[in-house]
Formats: C-alpha cells, structure tokens, sequence
C-alpha cells in the first residue's frame, strides 16, 4: 500500500468518511453542468464511474456490517472501474479506445446470444461501428495496471491481495477451516479480515479516481481542492498520469 496507508482504526474511520463525503456527491444527482468540450467524456464514463459508487456504498456498507472479506470482491471491482476510468479520461487516445472497446464487446455478445439461441434478431442489437476509424480497442487490465503503477507502489498490490477472494486460490480454500487441538474444524470464516486495510485502501484509490475525474470533466474547482486536501491526508493519489510523456497525456494542467 502507499506510504502511510497503515491498519489502524483511526485511519479506517478518516478513510470511510472521505468515502461517505464523496458518495454525498453522487446522491440524487439528476444533472451536470460542464464545459461543451467535455460531453463526450461524460456520456461515455458517467455510467462507469456511478458503477464505482455503487460498488464503492456496498463494499463500505458490507465491511461496516462485519462483512469485511466479502466486502473485497466489491472493492476489487471498483478499482478495476475506476483505474479503467482514468486510463481513459487521461490517455490522449483513451475514450478512441473505450469506445471501440465498447463496441466490439457488444457486437461479440449479440453476436453469440444469437448463435447459442438460434436466433438472428440478436444480430439486429449489434451496435453500429461509428467510432473513430484506426482506433485501437480497450488493454487489458493487466496492461492498464501497468501504465497507472509502473513502479508497483500500490495498484498491483491491492490488485493481487483482492484477487485472493475472487478467484479460487490458497486462502479461499483454507479460509474456512482451523485447527484446534489437532483437531481440523468448520469454520464459519467470519473473522476479521487481516487484509482489511488493502480493503479500505481499494475503495479510497477506487473512489477518489472516479470523483477526481468527474470533478476535473466539471470543472469543479472547490471540489477538486477538497480532493487535494484528502489525498495529501490520506495518501491516496488523484491522477495517474503525471509521469506520462507530454504525448500521451490528455489533459496538461
């Protein structure tokens, strides 16, 4: 985790605050004001990063209630989200490849939805392809990691620890068992997590990545400054991009 991002129950609590003031941004927010030049940008990743604040009130509202390992899957989730997100709001060619990404993920979807039910009105829903021609899809993820984290700070870390509880690994399989007495024992698995903090950590680097790039399409200066103020706070980045060459950055201020 970044420097300074320790388990203690004073920093868990400063970090779901942040996370509840950011979620207050999003409450009930029926409409945007922002700059022409930057609607392009909102209609393609305000549904993302709402996803991020989504996954963000239900992975802090399961670890509040105690839930904290199945909070993971839903953090993990979130920064996937939101990394994806400043991939593409701050790479020079990132909403090209978003775009074209998005397309061909769905015309692959309708296109074997109709193969697997024998039914070629599925092929009807395949988008059209109007998206900028040349334009290269979506990296993978793991690519996209790579570009935000090149030194492995913190990204790759919190990744692979999430990971644990995704996929089928060592932990998810030893979890529910311990040993008393040499005695090998059902356990409900409901300790407290010993990685509670990569937990918490997700979340903050999640929701600070998708508020930060709504409130930069916004121009929102009084909360990109409120933004500023937690990040040096609580060490969690705003942007992944100030090490990038002039060439690939989107945004130079």
């Amino acid at each position: 985790m970044v420097d300074g991002f320790v388990d203690s129950a004073a920093h868990r609590a400063a970090v779901l605050r942040f996370l509840n003031d950011c979620l207050q941004h999003f409450s009930d927010r029926e409409s945007v004001r922002l700059p022409a030049a930057n609607r392009r940008a909102l209609i393609m990743l305000w549904g993302p990063i709402n996803q991020v604040a989504r996954f963000v009130r239900a992975g802090a509202h399961l670890f509040n209630a105690g839930l904290e390992i199945d909070a993971q899957v839903l953090a993990r989730s979130a920064l996937e989200y939101a990394m994806t997100i400043q991939y593409a709001y701050l790479r020079v060619d990132g909403l090209d490849r978003l775009e074209k990404g998005s397309y061909y993920q769905r015309k692959k979807l309708f296109e074997s939805l109709a193969e697997w039910n024998d039914d070629p009105t599925y092929l009807d829903l395949v988008p059209k392809d109007a998206t900028k021609p040349g334009a290269k899809g979506m990296p993978k993820f793991s690519e996209i990691i790579n570009i935000l984290d090149p030194a492995h700070l913190y990204l790759h870390t919190t990744y692979a620890v999430l990971s644990q509880v995704t996929h089928v690994t060592p932990g998810s399989q030893t979890r529910y068992f311990a040993v008393e007495n040499d005695e090998l024992i059902l356990d409900p698995g409901r300790a407290e997590d010993g990685f509670g903090n990569v937990t918490v950590g997700a979340l903050a680097f999640a929701m600070m990545g998708a508020t930060w790039v709504l409130a930069h399409m916004m121009h929102d200066t009084e909360r990109l400054e409120a933004l500023d103020r937690y990040s040096d706070r609580l060490k969690i980045p705003l942007r992944y991009d100030e090490d990038w060459p002039a060439s690939q950055r989107a945004h130079h201020d």
